[in-house]
């Protein structure tokens, strides 16, 4: 009896395990993400015509578009050469089947001709084979028997170079198809290039006295991010003295900070126009969802409430540090051990009714791009 409960127990494992393998969602190819994070932008860029928005914020949700659909059309024609050689490959496979397919047609119908003749002219074959003094009709047989070996060894060499022929056919075909897919996506991707850079020409024909509004937007948001980069490498400082008890070295298995987010605004230099150009020490994300997630498992080394009465948390991961800013509240608290994914707090809402957090990654006293990590 104990057995059979054991045996029972080891076939529910084995189904459980072979079902969760089968149930593993496939990993979205980088082409899916760039074209879903285009997607999303393309729906807050929607919502913010609707809603009154802020003239920087716009023209960030417009260069992040734009960004994006560069790398994708590099993405796509990247994927295009593969395509291509692999199509080039395919045709010259296809072609020697061809040669192949063709010789062993031949040969094929030739051996039926012989067998055909042989009946016609029984002495003649039987003579050719000098099968000795054996009765005529044992001859017939053996020559016979002979040519329908033969003739089933190239029946089935005949019929897998068949179905290699019609496989590789389909496969040409298939291939064809998804070079002129991706042509396609290429072609409409530029036009949206052109079309959300005409947008940003547009939101850009404002007076003098908006511009100066505006670039003084700008400088007090340049401050902020410099007061923040401050206070990072200050805690960093006093951080790194300490000995960190996560051990994480690199960039994988990082998780994203904010479920269904979408990134409106890019590591770097964000280009908004020839005289306004602004320097973002991580990425800004938005979503519906308000609550923020630790991207690993890590040390809380400092929590802080910045001027502007909103939440900042620096967390420790062995080599690297990340930073969450933008909050309106906090879960946990310093010196804490937390897992990946643990819930740190609440984001501030937008204008939009959206929810918005600043995320940035440190090794060191250097910024990463944290694009490299989450995605």
């Amino acid at each position: 009896m104990l057995e059979k409960i054991n045996f029972y127990r080891f076939s529910l494992v084995c189904f459980t395990v072979i079902y969760s393998s089968m149930m593993v969602a496939k990993e979205p190819t980088k082409i899916e993400k760039l074209q879903t994070q285009i997607k999303e932008v393309s729906s807050l860029l929607q919502k913010s015509t609707n809603v009154k928005t802020d003239l920087s914020k716009s023209l960030t949700l417009l260069e992040s578009q734009i960004g994006s659909r560069k790398e994708l059309m590099e993405e796509l024609t990247i994927e295009k050469i593969k395509s291509e050689k692999n199509l080039e490959f395919l045709s010259k496979k296809y072609s020697e089947n061809v040669i192949k397919f063709n010789l062993q047609k031949e040969k094929y119908y030739k051996l039926l001709r012989l067998k055909w003749k042989d009946k016609q002219r029984k002495k003649a074959i039987l003579e050719f084979f000098q099968l000795g003094s054996l009765s005529s009709k044992i001859k017939y047989y053996i020559v016979k028997s002979q040519y329908e070996k033969q003739k089933k060894i190239q029946l089935k060499q005949f019929t897998i170079l068949l179905k290699e022929y019609f496989d590789q056919a389909k496969e040409l075909k298939s291939e064809n198809k998804k070079i002129q897919a991706l042509e396609t996506k290429s072609i409409l991707e530029n036009e949206k290039i052109i079309e959300d850079v005409n947008s940003k020409k547009k939101l850009l024909q404002i007076s003098s006295s908006e511009v100066e509004k505006l670039k003084l937007e700008l400088k007090k948001l340049e401050s902020e991010k410099l007061k923040l980069a401050g206070i990072i490498t200050k805690d960093i400082e006093v951080a790194s003295k300490q000995i960190s008890s996560s051990k994480i070295t690199n960039k994988y298995g990082w998780k994203f900070p904010l479920q269904g987010g979408v990134i409106i605004s890019k590591f770097g230099k964000n280009i908004l126009s020839d005289h306004l150009v602004t320097k973002n020490n991580g990425i800004d994300i938005q979503s519906s969802n308000a609550f923020v997630t630790a991207t690993n498992e890590g040390e809380v080394v400092q929590i802080r409430q910045l001027p502007n009465q909103s939440y900042m948390i620096l967390l420790r991961h062995g080599d690297y540090y990340s930073l969450y800013s933008n909050l309106e509240s906090v879960l946990i608290k310093t010196d804490e051990n937390i897992q990946k994914g643990t819930n740190l707090g609440k984001c501030l809402a937008t204008q939009n009714g959206q929810y918005e957090l600043h995320f940035e990654i440190w090794q060191s006293k250097t910024p990463l791009n944290p694009v490299e990590f989450i995605r």
